[in-house]
């Protein structure tokens, strides 16, 4: 896990996105959770492989509303590049494509020249790069936000809890059709924590699961929070003290 990009997340991820939201952000638009780039390769405009970034974006916002994910290429040789989207189990078609149209077009203006990028909302994901990924476990670009708020009644059971019901539903979702679960856990008679987790559909069940468990493992059980969300470019994890998810 790359423990230097977990924490500048920790650190700075609200003010990043806050940047991001303004520069990005259209009147009609969702503005995402984050977005990130891959700095190491870049691609003049109106070359080869813009084109075929034009046109496997084209195919993602086409192929992905009817499943809730797509994976494509476009381009031969070293003009290639890579893609997929996702949608979230729970939302419906017409969801799933107001939320890959944003990401379509944010995407690119976020990363204009890249060769590779990644853009995340509540309902979707989009990645694209110059290199086959399809299937591999992204263990490097992981990004954990901030707590809001600081567990101050037993954190170390509320932690046991936390983990206890993320792995379960870890589980659950690598053996899910769409690599995708939610749940919850009663942890007081009048209290639940809710837990969501998932992973991009081209993983195998076994890449999603252990993409998920080594996810849960960088939670900090000292600085843990009522609520915590990690997204990366292969699995996301999610718990809160409230629904956040539809059933």
């Amino acid at each position: 896990m790359a423990h230097s990009q977990v924490k500048l997340c920790l650190n700075y991820v609200l003010s990043i996105t806050l940047l991001i939201q303004i520069a990005l952000g259209a009147s009609n638009s969702i503005a995402p959770l984050f977005h990130f780039c891959f700095t190491s390769d870049n691609f003049t405009t109106d070359s080869p492989y813009q084109t075929n970034l034009n046109k496997l974006l084209t195919n993602l916002l086409l192929d992905t509303p009817p499943t809730g994910f797509s994976s494509s290429f476009a381009g031969q040789s070293n003009d290639t590049t890579f893609g997929l989207s996702n949608c979230r189990g729970t939302i419906n078609t017409a969801n799933c494509s107001a939320c890959i149209n944003d990401a379509t077009s944010l995407i690119r203006q976020g990363c204009p020249n890249n060769k590779g990028g990644m853009i995340w909302y509540d309902d979707c994901f989009m990645k694209y790069s110059n290199s086959n990924f399809f299937g591999t476990i992204d263990n490097e670009d992981v990004f954990i936000f901030p707590v809001e708020k600081n567990v101050t009644k037993n954190p170390e059971a509320f932690y046991q809890n936390v983990t206890s019901l993320l792995f379960q539903l870890s589980a659950e979702a690598s053996l899910a059709p769409k690599l995708f679960a939610t749940g919850e856990l009663e942890i007081e008679p009048s209290e639940k924590v809710f837990g969501l987790v998932e992973c991009t559909r081209d993983l195998s069940s076994f890449n999603c699961k252990a993409c998920i468990d080594a996810t849960i493992g960088i939670l900090p059980n000292n600085t843990l929070g009522t609520g915590r969300k990690i997204i990366g470019g292969s699995c996301n994890v999610r718990y809160e003290m409230f629904q956040f998810f539809n059933d």
